[in-house]
């Protein structure tokens, strides 16, 4: 049986699958994961950090994806290059200084690696067309 977190973690890779998502984006699928309010309170503001980061520990310590962010252009992702916990450090301090759940562009960016996406195409939630 999948845990709640299991089911997070394959929405947030679905969501990655050819394309970079940014930490909002992730916000958004552990709010509706959670089934929060799209404006939550800020009581649930906490719970949507710390539920966040262990979103974020998953996939980036299981390799699903790798976390940074843009260059001179949107081709250009640069990995952060950090440990797990020295860049999930970075992302709660920069959360904090903000008072507010992150906005789109704000603080960083994921990259599904190739095991993020065969996590995404065993979800269910990609169909795959095959040409004959």
């Amino acid at each position: 049986m999948m845990t709640q977190l299991e089911a997070i973690v394959d929405r947030v890779v679905v969501e990655g699958y050819g394309d970079w998502v940014d930490l909002c984006g992730i916000t958004i699928q552990v709010s509706q994961g959670l089934g929060l309010p799209d404006k939550a309170p800020d009581a649930l503001e906490e719970e949507v950090l710390k539920n966040t980061l262990e979103v974020l520990d998953y996939v980036l310590s299981n390799g699903l994806m790798v976390v940074g962010e843009f260059g001179r252009t949107m081709a250009d992702f640069v990995p952060w290059g950090f440990t797990v916990p020295e860049a999930l450090t970075r992302i709660e301090k920069e959360w904090r200084e903000q008072g507010r759940d992150p906005q789109l562009w704000e603080i960083c960016w994921f990259e599904n690696t190739a095991a993020g996406n065969e996590r995404a195409l065993r979800s269910g939630f990609i169909k795959v067309i095959r040409r004959r």
